[in-house]
């Protein structure tokens, strides 16, 4: 422990009384101070920490008692709330440590009162803040037991605008991967569709742009329709299907098509491109499988796609091309065609 975190020890209250973590409702005057000590000492000494290990430990103090075993419900809810709010006038500190210490805290917290402060900062300066802001929203609605649905429609309608304007300005795409997986877990399925949709053009016009953040997307819906259809939501989920259906389909074929055209290119665009195509053709065979059961799709496309075996992929493209033109999915030619640059607006 460095010197300034034992300083910072050394004059505060460092543990919460047995009595006040099992308290039943109401808690007492008393035991609310205790509780407002403890997170006043341990947000102190975060802030006041230098090392990684000693973020670590100061942070790790205040997250363990708010997720405390054998503490009672009423002994956590009074904890969080007062957690985020002494945390809240933090937010707008000059210093980055401080913002991100919150937001950091806050995601790992898990509390629903937190969403609040989140919001707040999608829109700060520094790209790390921004992504635990955006993680904070992903991990808290996670969290619910009922998910998105236990939130307030308008709460929800809230956090979903502002999340949707972060994603129109957001040119960092570990930020932007974040924001989007947020908006899986708000439900806002077929609005992510859209944005999926839209972003084609950006990466028709540049062939440099990461994958990455359409790539997880994908897979969050993905994972996110699996689980509606698990639930009996297959016909509720149809239009949604049919819609990741073609937009995968339209991603692997510009993945495919930039590789196959390139006459040089980084390894680590290789790389995202190709893991776009694998990300693509699962997804797609998965949707056209839960369309049209009886469908015989090609076999996975990662071997090909290892082996850089072009005409293989080429051959699967136009297989997809016909599927999708009958029925059940009936896409005419412009749907299934890639868009121009410029086609469209940045989401």
């Amino acid at each position: 422990m460095s010197l300034a975190l034992a300083a910072a020890v050394a004059h505060g209250q460092t543990n919460i009384r047995t009595e006040t973590q099992t308290a039943s409702p109401p808690l007492t005057q008393a035991q609310v101070q205790e509780i407002d000590t403890f997170i006043a000492h341990w947000l102190d000494a975060l802030n006041a920490a230098q090392r990684r290990d000693d973020v670590g430990s100061a942070r790790n103090r205040l997250i363990s008692m708010a997720q405390l075993p054998g503490a009672s419900g009423a002994f956590r809810d009074a904890y969080v709330r007062a957690m985020v709010a002494q945390a809240s006038p933090m937010i707008e500190d000059a210093d980055l440590k401080v913002r991100l210490n919150v937001m950091v805290t806050m995601a790992r917290a898990k509390h629903v009162d937190s969403l609040d402060l989140a919001r707040e900062l999608l829109d700060d300066p520094v790209p790390a803040v921004r992504y635990w802001a955006a993680k904070t929203i992903d991990e808290v609605v996670l969290a619910l037991p009922g998910g998105p649905d236990d939130l307030e429609a308008a709460r929800r309608e809230v956090l979903l605008t502002a999340l949707r304007a972060a994603a129109a300005d957001e040119d960092d795409e570990s930020v932007l991967a974040q924001l989007l997986q947020a908006m899986a877990s708000l439900g806002a399925l077929d609005e992510l569709i859209e944005v999926l949709d839209r972003r084609l053009t950006l990466h028709v016009a540049d062939t440099e742009l990461l994958y990455l953040p359409e790539r997880e997307a994908m897979q969050r819906l993905y994972v996110r329709l699996v689980a509606e259809i698990a639930g009996g939501q297959q016909f509720a989920m149809e239009e949604s299907i049919l819609e990741l259906t073609r937009v995968s389909s339209l991603y692997f074929k510009l993945a495919t098509t930039q590789l196959a055209e390139a006459e040089a290119m980084q390894a680590e665009l290789i790389d995202d491109k190709s893991q776009m195509i694998t990300q693509s053709d699962v997804v797609l065979r998965w949707g056209a499988n839960q369309l049209d059961q009886g469908m015989i799709t090609p076999p996975p496309i990662a071997t090909a796609v290892r082996a850089q075996e072009w005409e293989a992929i080429a051959a699967q493209l136009d297989f997809w091309r016909r599927e999708l033109s009958q029925s059940p999915f009936l896409f005419d030619d412009e749907q299934l065609e890639l868009p121009e640059p410029g086609d469209e607006d940045t989401p």
